[in-house]
């Protein structure tokens, strides 16, 4: 479980829930992104763990540091102060931070 907190940009009105730090589940390592692709804030999974799930660890999984919306590879780590991520403007937290399991936000 991670404690997440809801951003608005009070520009262009764009809001995302996002996780306050990495969230290392048995499997992956999620963390926030922003997706260059689809401008978008997105958890990603950065690191992976196995879970005995590949036996060679030294297979890289596809779907590390890809956005799960439109698929691209083109992320970055995001922190409030970089605004944004369709107009670059300040963002403003509006909600209260609140624990969350991954599969709450997959769903």
């Amino acid at each position: 479980m991670s404690n997440t907190s809801k951003y608005n940009c009070n520009a262009c009105g764009y809001s995302a829930e996002v996780w306050n730090a990495p969230d290392k589940a048995p499997i992956a390592t999620v963390d926030t992104r922003h997706c260059l692709g689809c401008k978008s804030l997105v958890e990603v999974p950065i690191e992976f763990h196995g879970g005995g799930l590949i036996a060679d660890s030294d297979v890289v999984p596809s779907f590390l540091n890809r956005c799960p919306d439109c698929d691209s590879s083109n992320v970055v780590p995001w922190k409030v102060a970089d605004g944004c991520p369709k107009c670059g403007e300040h963002m403003t937290k509006t909600a209260q931070a609140q624990n969350v399991s991954l599969n709450q936000l997959l769903d």
